[in-house]
């Protein structure tokens, strides 16, 4: 506590005295209304009271007014001041509270850090994967800049973990730890200069437990850097400023150089740093004269440390630009209104600390304001301070802290934003230190002695409760809130965290699939940076590849689950773990194969006595090798029946032959339960079968064999040709397993993009109609083929998917779900008779989630999924498969009779494309050659062209009425605004207007009675303006 000479008390102490607690009581009252959104439930029922509650933002606003016009009559005594500056010495006691905040910092970072939040950012995994590159041995220069505007020089920091702790979750998080700790220093001195050591000490306790500041340590992002930076070098200044000495300036250089190469908020405080220096030249006149030396010194040190960085800015300057462009408010192209957007934003951030804060979970508890209650009172105080004491050093710099922070936050999207204004804590905690330390200084001028006796004890029980209030709050509600899992990958980190703890110091042994919610996905590589991944694609890798033998991990969302079912079938010796969050919900699920079970290859043998196949099997051997001779069984005599019956993995569709060379007795081969080629039992090699159309995938493989009496079993060796190849090949080992495959299933016939025209990419066998990308684009289709054995009655069927399904049953659609959406379900029924219907599923996705969910209600029975009905397939489904759809023809307008009947298609009489990089307007898809899509719809008919574009037709007065929709397509690469127009014999008779990508369709319907020539016309409305896709969809030309 300090000794320094107190000023005699007010007159009238105890009503001063009254007014303090008043101050006090009002300020807290309003902040918890704000906080509760309402006033204490043992109240707001009264009468009188019952309309306030219904307010609270105003309730709250009027308290706080009070509370600010007694702070005021407070501060209108000159002498009650801040306490702070260098005329107080440091102790070594100061030390030892700065090591204690430090410590207690620390442990509210690291508490608990493996669970909240809970899981990786990709902003921090991806800078983790850049510094695994420096790791690796790649030399960028720091100065130059990497993805997300980081500049390399962080990533080396980060590396430097990565060198002394090698891979793991607690390594990309560490480097934001400690930069988050280590603010607690320059805090520290900084908060020294303007407020007494005790009060300094509060402010870093606040900043130690700050939520605000324990969440974002937390992330592992570089932005931790930039409370650091902005203390330190606003501290140098400081001093700088009060003593003159050199060092503090070139340090400040240095440190205000050094600040730019983190997060782009650093950028910030040069502004800051340049405002306060003018507002020291200003007031007093002259002071800056005696320190322009220094001040030139800070400059020259900061452009030496930039340089380098402000030159590869030079050089490309989107560099410097490019993020920032895309979250401001003046971007045209997420607003249209600046002007509101601005005053959305200052209302926003007006509110954010104190009444309703950050929305996104990553950022703050939803709903919540930023900062907690005694936190948001200082922070009033302290404000109010501020501006009636503007005139004082530590009040301007903290304004201009602010007030630089906070403008930024304006002038970009989705405020309010406390990440990207981060940098402003430091500056909030100190106005809190401002209001503690006048707060602290009224009371010494109402009683000096029991101030000097009890002001300690009562800012430790303020600041601890605080502090209590701040760390219960994030460690028992904002890091366990549900919609922060969805931000914080915690499905992908919690399968690295697994990925690392099962293969341990050996992941070079292991081989790892990932579904696609897993694979390149940053989390799983920044921690097992060591392991093979690959993404699973289903037809390829279940089963395993024939190549493919060792300790094997797959990991997969809980959709896949029945694909892991059927990799335990064909190795019962794996095992699975389910992981879950703290609510049960499951997050993956992991199979883990040993390699001596990937590596069994063969085929089940089973021996009936004599030459007859019923009934139990006398023996049943579970693996054997189908091409040596039988083994003998002590209990089995020839004559004897052998059967070797498992799984044909095939790699590839299309037409296979089989034979069989000569052997002693009755040979038969039968895939999928046909009867494919068989042996005369006389010696001779079997006939060549005819091409047979198969899939890829695990087809049943059955080779009966007949052993006479006397005679000695000899191997059968079967030979195939499989597509592509020249000649006969024995049929390897290892594309047998000894393993039934389930039975059934549909032709899956998988394409790259959203059409289904072309050649397919793989066409397999999928026992399970689960959809997968088996390509290599983000957007691609599916179309399963085949039968389903139905009962007679009324079948329902049901699909639920995302992005577009669609289900033909017996040849006519029967569930159309067509179009860009999220999660949706729709059902349909159709009347069956009994045998074979064919079925055929179309399902596409365009990236971002997916989903596709296909269930049947047998007659009197309830829904269960799809796969679960006697779906068959035959080698006319493969052909079919295989053979590519037919792509769309030449463009034009569908014509129509008055009654509706179709007539046939208008053809174009000229056509004119500005943008020779896509000239050919094409039929029934965008410029792509993928679907029409406009916002969320889906077309299947249209015109889809690029750029400016005009496209006649000679109506020849033979038409009465045209309609349509327009938009510009969902794949545009342009500005994402188009203009259309209609023009009838030289007249336009209709105009959309600018139509943009986030625009649904417009429709139009006009009469083109007697006309003439008509023109399909784009224009992108100013000259030079970026091209775009433009879609002029369901035309249709009435006859008259």
């Amino acid at each position: 506590m300090s000794t320094q000479v107190i000023a005699p008390p007010w007159p009238g102490r105890w009503l001063r005295g009254v007014i303090l607690l008043a101050l006090i009581g009002l300020a807290a009252a309003a902040q918890w209304i704000l906080s509760h959104r309402g006033l204490p439930s043992g109240v707001a029922s009264w009468p009188i009271l019952e309309r306030l509650n219904a307010h609270p933002g105003l309730v709250g606003l009027a308290l706080y007014a009070l509370a600010l016009a007694l702070f005021l009559v407070i501060l209108s005594d000159p002498s009650v001041e801040a306490v702070g500056g260098l005329a107080v010495t440091s102790t070594w006691r100061e030390g030892l509270v700065v090591l204690a905040v430090l410590a207690l910092a620390a442990w509210a970072r690291l508490y608990r850090i493996h669970e909240m939040p809970p899981g990786l950012w990709l902003d921090e995994t991806d800078i983790a994967r850049q510094a695994l590159e420096i790791v690796n041995g790649a030399r960028p220069r720091p100065w130059h800049v990497a993805r997300l505007e980081v500049p390399w020089a962080y990533h080396y920091y980060v590396a430097l973990f990565y060198w002394l702790l090698g891979p793991g979750y607690l390594t990309v998080k560490l480097p934001a730890i400690v930069s988050s700790v280590l603010v607690v220093i320059p805090l520290y001195l900084l908060a020294r200069e303007m407020v007494r050591p005790s009060v300094a000490a509060a402010v870093i306790a606040l900043y130690a437990t700050s939520r605000w500041g324990i969440n974002v340590a937390r992330w592992g992002h570089v932005n931790a850097l930039t409370p650091f930076f902005a203390c330190l070098v606003l501290w140098l200044v400081w001093r700088g400023l009060h003593t003159g000495r050199w060092g503090y300036w070139i340090g400040g250089g240095i440190a205000m150089g050094l600040s730019q190469y983190t997060y782009q908020g650093a950028r910030a405080i040069p502004v800051i740093v340049a405002l306060f220096i003018i507002w020291r030249a200003l007031f007093p006149r002259g002071y800056l004269r005696r320190y322009t030396r220094q001040i030139i010194a800070l400059y020259v040190a900061a452009f030496l440390v930039y340089a380098p960085l402000g030159w590869t800015y030079l050089n490309d300057p989107l560099l410097f630009i490019e993020r920032g462009r895309g979250v401001s408010v003046f971007n045209p192209l997420y607003t249209l209104e600046p002007g509101k957007a601005i005053w959305h934003n200052i209302l926003a951030y007006a509110q954010a600390f104190h009444y309703r804060g950050d929305i996104n979970p990553r950022h703050n508890l939803v709903g919540a304001p930023q900062l907690e209650e005694i936190t948001a009172v200082l922070l009033i105080l302290g404000l109010a301070y501020a501006v009636t004491r503007w005139r004082r050093p530590s009040s301007v710099l903290l304004l201009i802290w602010c007030a630089v922070f906070l403008i930024a936050g304006v002038l970009t999207q989705g405020a309010p934003n406390t990440f990207r204004i981060y940098g402003i804590l430091p500056a909030f905690l100190l106005l809190c230190g401002l209001a503690l330390d006048v707060l602290w200084s009224a009371w010494e001028r109402i009683d000096w002695l029991s101030a000097e006796h009890l002001g300690t004890a009562v800012l430790i029980a303020t600041v601890a409760w605080a502090g209590l209030d701040d760390v219960t709050t994030y460690f028992s509600q904002q890091g366990w809130q549900p919609t922060a899992w969805s931000e914080f990958n915690v499905s992908q980190t919690r399968a690295g965290q697994f990925l690392q703890r099962v293969t341990g110091d050996a992941p070079e042994r292991w081989h790892v699939y990932l579904s696609r919610a897993f694979y390149g996905f940053s989390p799983i590589d920044v921690i097992n940076p060591d392991l093979a991944t690959e993404r699973l694609i289903l037809p390829d890798h279940v089963p395993l590849p024939p190549d493919r033998v060792g300790d094997t991990i797959y990991i997969v969302d809980p959709y896949l689950e029945p694909a892991l079912d059927l990799l335990q079938r064909y190795y019962p010796e794996s095992w699975r773990e389910v992981v879950r969050d703290p609510r049960g919900n499951r997050l993956f699920i992991a199979l883990v194969i040993p390699g001596e079970a990937t590596a069994r290859r063969g085929l089940r043998a089973k021996y009936w006595q004599g030459t007859l196949m019923a009934g139990p099997p006398a023996a049943d051997v579970p693996v054997v090798d189908p091409w040596r001779a039988p083994p003998k069984i002590a209990s089995v005599s020839a004559p004897y029946a052998l059967r070797l019956i498992g799984g044909l993995r095939l790699t590839e569709a299309g037409p296979y032959r089989f034979r069989l060379m000569p052997s002693s007795g009755m040979a038969l081969l039968y895939l999928n339960d046909i009867k494919i080629v068989s042996t005369p039992g006389d010696g001779k090699p079997s006939p060549e079968s005819a091409p047979v159309w198969l899939p890829q995938g695990v087809i049943l493989f059955r080779l009966d064999r007949i052993v006479s009496e006397g005679a000695s079993p000899q191997p059968v060796r079967v030979e195939w040709m499989p597509p592509g190849a020249e000649g006969w090949e024995p049929l390897p080992l290892d594309r047998v397993l000894p393993v039934i495959p389930p039975p059934g299933g549909l032709i899956a016939a998988y394409y790259e993009g959203d059409r289904f025209t072309g050649e397919p990419v793989r066409v397999a066998l999928d026992p399970l109609l689960l959809e997968d990308n088996a390509g290599q684009l983000a957007t691609y289709a599916v179309r399963w083929l085949g039968k389903m054995e139905a009962e007679r009655g009324e079948h329902g069927f049901r699909l639920s998917s995302d992005d577009g399904s669609r289900l033909y049953v017996n040849n006519q659609l029967l569930v159309d779900l067509w179009g860009l959406h999220g999660p949706q379900d729709k059902e349909g029924s159709l009347l069956l008779s009994a045998g074979r219907v064919p079925l055929e599923l179309r399902y596409f996705d365009y990236g971002g989630s997916n989903i596709l969910e296909a269930e049947w209600r047998p007659p009197g029975e309830d829904w269960k999924p799809l796969r679960y009905a006697m779906l068959r397939w035959d080698s006319d489904d493969v052909k079919q498969a295989l053979t590519p759809l037919p792509s769309s023809s030449a463009i034009g307008i569908p014509t129509f009779s008055a009654q509706g009947a179709a007539l046939g298609l208008l053809p174009p009489v000229r056509v004119l494309a500005r943008d020779q990089r896509w000239p050919h307007p094409q039929r029934d898809e965008n410029f792509h050659n993928r679907l029409l899509k406009i916002k969320d719809d889906v077309f299947d008919q249209g015109i889809g062209a690029f750029g400016p574009t005009e496209i006649a037709f000679d109506l020849r007065g033979q038409y009465a009425r045209l309609s349509g929709a327009v938009g510009v397509d969902r794949d545009t690469t342009g500005d994402h605004v188009a203009w259309f127009q209609i023009e009838l014999d030289g007249r336009v008779i209709w105009d959309s207007g600018p139509r943009y990508s986030f625009d649904p369709a417009l429709p139009f319907d006009l009469d083109v009675s007697g006309g003439g020539t008509l023109v399909l016309r784009t224009h992108e409305g100013a000259p030079g303006a970026s091209h775009d896709a433009v879609d002029w969809v369901n035309l249709r030309l009435v006859a008259r």
